[in-house]
C-alpha cells in the first residue's frame, strides 16, 4: 500500500488513516511514514505525530522483524487490512 501526501493539509489525514484500517483488537499498529531519495539521520529513529520517519530499506526490516504475531495471524489481519483498503 502506498500513500502520497502532497500538502500540508494531507498531514492531517494521517491521523484517521489508523482508525479506518482498525484491525482487529489485540494488533498493535506502527504508523511509518517511509521517504524515498532523501537522506535521513542514520541514528535513532526520527518521529511525527507518532508515525516513524524512516526510508524504504529500513522500513523493510522493521515490517519483516519477526514478532509476537504468528504467521496465521498475520495472514488473517493481511486478509482483513486489504479487505478495508481494498486496491483501485
Amino acid at each position: 500500500m502506498q500513500l502520497s501526501i502532497e500538502t500540508r493539509l494531507g498531514l492531517a489525514a494521517l491521523s484517521g488513516l489508523v482508525a479506518l484500517v482498525a484491525p482487529p483488537s489485540g494488533v498493535p499498529i506502527h504508523g511509518a511514514l517511509c521517504f524515498v531519495d532523501v537522506d535521513l539521520p542514520t541514528l535513532g529513529t526520527m518521529k511525527f505525530d507518532g508515525f516513524i520517519l524512516t526510508c524504504p530499506r529500513r522500513l523493510a526490516a522493521r515490517i519483516n522483524a519477526r514478532g509476537p504475531v504468528t504467521d496465521v495471524r498475520v495472514r488473517l489481519i493481511a486478509e482483513h487490512v486489504a479487505a478495508r483498503l481494498p486496491a483501485r
